[in-house]
């Protein structure tokens, strides 16, 4: 899920939120709230020993006999 940052008109703070975009688009009509765009920022939990992990140690074993 993406992550967007918004800034606090009353005090100037930047803080960041993650959320879909459709709540995205609720949250930035509230009164004293800003967005501010910036390059995306996507965030990935690890898949725990999942095939990602077991395809990411296959690579830096590099080739085997």
């Amino acid at each position: 899920m993406p992550v967007y940052t918004f800034k606090d008109l009353t005090t100037g703070k930047e803080y960041d939120e993650v959320m879909s975009y459709e709540d995205m688009l609720k949250h930035k009509k509230k009164k004293n709230v800003e967005y501010v765009l910036k390059a995306p920022k996507i965030f990935k939990l690890n898949d725990m020993g999942g095939p990602e992990d077991s395809f990411r140690e296959w690579c830096r074993n590099g080739k085997e006999d």
